[in-house]
């Protein structure tokens, strides 16, 4: 339920990884800039991924630029993918350097084969958090769906929760009792969803 009006995007390849198709520039607390890989002016990235899917996916991380939240950031982002399996396993990686010590482990692993033991420690750890973290934003989901009965809601709450809130809630924190007692902007609007006004 968000429809930003304008976002400022542009190509290069300048500081952006091998495997990145795009980057969200936030300054502050506010979206600077989109950069899109110049192999995108084509529409698409390795032949796989397409212009409209990585803007849908920079958007998410434009509109919750407002948030210092990076838990659960690259989870929303990739529910706007248009694959399911990158859905499930795109957030493994929540930050563009930790992909970097798999590659470097399995680099030196050409060479001593002790190197692919840390490639593999360094993927199930990544594993383990992706599991976790999914477990957590299914919880909380679900504590929300009681409340709504609608999953485009659900979503759109828990597109509004920091990471703190989510963990909560997937834990069974009641969720009308904490939402009476906040008072900012955010959680008015959150209290309209859950009672149907939006």
């Amino acid at each position: 339920n968000v429809k930003p009006l304008y976002i400022c995007a542009f190509y290069s390849n300048r500081r952006l990884a091998p495997w990145q198709g795009a980057a969200a520039w936030v300054k502050g607390r506010s979206l600077d800039s989109i950069q899109l890989r110049a192999g995108l002016r084509k529409g698409t990235y390795l032949g796989i991924y397409s212009r409209e899917e990585i803007l849908a996916h920079e958007a998410v991380h434009a509109v919750r630029s407002g948030f210092d939240e990076n838990r659960y950031e690259e989870f929303f982002a990739y529910m706007t993918s248009e694959k399911r399996w990158r859905q499930v396993l795109g957030p493994i990686l929540q930050r563009p350097w930790e992909a970097w010590p798999f590659f470097i482990c399995a680099s030196v692993g050409m060479i001593w084969p002790v190197g692919y033991l840390g490639a593999a420690f360094w993927a199930a750890l990544g594993f383990s958090r992706l599991i976790k973290q999914h477990w957590r934003l299914k919880g909380a989901a679900a504590r929300i769906l009681e409340k709504t009965r609608d999953a485009r809601t659900t979503r759109a709450i828990l597109f509004r929760l920091t990471d703190e809130e989510i963990k909560e809630f997937s834990r069974g924190m009641n969720i009308d009792i904490f939402a009476q007692k906040q008072n900012c902007l955010r959680w008015r609007i959150i209290r309209n969803y859950l009672k149907g006004d939006l």
